[in-house]
């Protein structure tokens, strides 16, 4: 009896803080011509590109296609654009000067919207690092990353040699 009068309190409380707070929300409202026919699995990141379509990083699986797409291009209303290859992703998308940072297993890959390999950012493949378990990551505003996770460095000449977490 205690717990509900004091549940009420709270909840009284609490719409009275929301509906003070809320006066100038805008009321909730779902685009009904936006729809994906992603088949299986997850979207885990978005980006809006200029033009209205959206990339999506994740687990996705169109109708008739047999393997998973790690990013897709879907137009305004949610259909997969034509001829988008099946390209490098699955994590956090995160945009930097007309290209996308992604999450991609272990490390972080450089894309265009397109999605193609930006060939001008080489994290995986070096031979001074090995992404080994891969984390969050953030994006400077020149383009460098600070990246969390399992990495191995054999830096010798800097003295680098061995697993490092950031």
């Amino acid at each position: 009896m205690k717990f509900d009068r004091l549940a009420r309190i709270g909840l009284a409380t609490s719409l009275g803080t929301v509906s003070c707070l809320s006066s100038a929300q805008e009321p909730f409202a779902l685009d009904p011509l936006f729809r994906t026919v992603i088949d299986q699995h997850y979207v885990s990141s978005i980006a809006v590109l200029n033009n209205g379509d959206v990339l999506l990083s994740g687990a996705m699986r169109f109708p008739g296609e047999t393997d998973d797409r790690g990013l897709a291009r879907v137009d305004a209303n949610g259909t997969l654009v034509p001829g988008f290859p099946f390209s490098y992703g699955g994590g956090k998308l995160t945009e930097w000067n007309g290209r996308y940072y992604v999450a991609n297993g272990p490390g972080v890959r450089r894309l265009w919207s397109d999605g193609t390999l930006d060939t001008e950012f080489a994290m995986v493949g070096t031979p001074y690092l090995t992404p080994v378990q891969g984390g969050d990551y953030y994006v400077y505003p020149d383009g460098r990353i600070l990246m969390s996770g399992a990495h191995y460095l054999n830096d010798s000449i800097r003295g680098f040699i061995g697993i490092y977490n950031l």
